[in-house]
């Protein structure tokens, strides 16, 4: 299946399909690796600086990466579907609805 199979696949109303679309795009567009995705937390995004914080990257070392306008509105979407659902900015960015940390399967494997 090619990315762009399976980001049609998405939903964009779901809340699953929502956060679904947004960890494929970060890890696409920023170049982060699974664990690195999973390993993020809302204050590791800064949407105003079009950037993202990875704190537990290769060899344990953090780094920023840059975002595009386009993956920015995109898990700007599930950042506000993540308020809407009432889950604290103390959970995992990519965490289950019910604020559950994610496990590594949420990437595929």
């Amino acid at each position: 299946m090619k990315l762009a199979d399976f980001l049609r696949a998405t939903s964009l109303r779901a809340p699953t399909g929502i956060r679904n679309r947004a960890l494929v795009v970060l890890g696409w567009r920023a170049g982060l690796r699974c664990e690195e995705a999973l390993a993020l937390y809302p204050k590791d995004v800064d949407l105003a600086d079009s950037s993202i914080r990875v704190p537990r990257g290769k060899g344990s070392k953090s780094r920023t990466v840059g975002l595009d306008p386009a993956a920015c509105a995109i898990v700007q979407r599930w950042l506000q579907k993540r308020a809407a659902l009432g889950l604290k900015n103390r959970r995992p960015l990519f965490c289950t609805l019910n604020g559950q940390p994610p496990k590594r399967r949420m990437c595929g494997r």
